[in-house]
């Protein structure tokens, strides 16, 4: 499996490497800082498997229509309004004929999800997306939604109710949504 990550930074990546067996992981972000963080903790975890790791700049990569999904999380609300298509684009063209897209960001609907992003400074000039722009983003590029759902409901402090995060999860009531697409 070839698979493409936007949004490197974060050192929980490193589940892609130990439960999936990919040939190919490519780490792709908006920013260069971001991209040194993920190389740096790439360097202390032993891979066992023999998958090949690259990391880009998001406007430096070259898309080849090789991957079968692109997972992205939180990294759109740090791309401004006018970028924001071509970075769509570039995922579109990274996808072979039936990639999945996994779209997650935080929910605008969600005052849980603002009230975090406001305390966290490198969040402060973020725009949060839309759920209906987002669609609208991936439909515009060639994507096919194939469903939309709102995720992390309850927080730790009532965590003996995520069992029923399934039952209300197309409710615009958690602090993320994913829209889940295929090229």
């Amino acid at each position: 499996m070839r698979w493409i990550s936007v949004a490197v930074s974060d050192p929980r990546q490193d589940v892609f490497f130990s439960h999936f067996e990919l040939d190919y992981f490519a780490g792709v972000d908006p920013s260069s800082e971001s991209i040194n963080i993920a190389k740096k903790s790439r360097q202390k975890v032993d891979a066992s498997n023999d998958c090949e790791v690259e990391y880009f700049y998001l406007k430096d990569f070259l898309p080849r229509e090789q991957f079968d999904l692109v997972y992205c999380n939180g990294v759109f609300h740090h791309i401004g309004l006018d970028d924001r298509g071509e970075a769509m684009t570039i995922i579109y063209e990274s996808l072979k004929s039936g990639g999945v897209f996994a779209f997650w960001e935080n929910n605008p609907y969600s005052l849980p999800a603002r009230y975090v992003m406001s305390r966290i400074p490198f969040d402060q000039d973020a725009l949060m997306v839309w759920p209906s722009h987002a669609r609208a983003m991936i439909r515009g590029v060639g994507f096919k939604p194939i469903l939309t759902e709102y995720r992390f409901i309850f927080p730790r402090f009532i965590r003996w109710m995520r069992w029923s995060e399934n039952l209300v999860c197309k409710l615009p009531i958690g602090a993320q949504y994913l829209v889940l697409a295929v090229k």
